[in-house]
């Protein structure tokens, strides 16, 4: 497995946060007021919280392994040969979105501030979900 790639699909998929850099700010504000509010209560040590920051290796490490591995080539790939690739990949950001929202949901007196520490994650998601599933279905924008 080729690192420089896997790292490159990293930065590629910063490109959503840097290009809609004011979103990317208020993001920023949310976490860090979220962060704030979750030490204040001494909530940082809950099981959602660790869950929720837990999270953040599949779209950092796990998809990007799996998008380099399944990138799709247009020479000798068809969008038939990508559905089954593609449909692991929709069942992997499923389930990602599931943890999250459910770790959210089960915060009772502390949702507000953990759903904004769980911005941060859900932003950097949201690029990591654009570049794999444009690279594995082998469709560009």
């Amino acid at each position: 497995m080729d690192f420089r790639s896997i790292v490159g699909a990293i930065v590629m998929s910063l490109d959503l946060a840097l290009y809609a850099w004011p979103i990317s700010v208020l993001v920023i504000l949310a976490a860090s007021w979220g962060v704030y509010s979750l030490a204040k209560s001494r909530k940082l040590r809950t099981w959602q919280v660790i869950t929720v920051l837990s999270s953040l290796l599949l779209p950092a490490i796990i998809v990007p392994i799996y998008t380099v591995h399944f990138w799709a080539n247009p020479e000798i790939h068809t969008p038939q040969t990508q559905e089954t690739p593609l449909a692991v990949l929709a069942a992997i950001w499923t389930l990602f979105a599931l943890v999250v929202v459910v770790s959210i949901f089960l915060a009772r007196g502390f949702r507000l501030p953990l759903a904004g520490l769980a911005s941060l994650v859900l932003w950097f998601a949201a690029g990591m979900y654009l570049l794999s599933a444009m690279a594995v279905s082998g469709v560009w924008l």
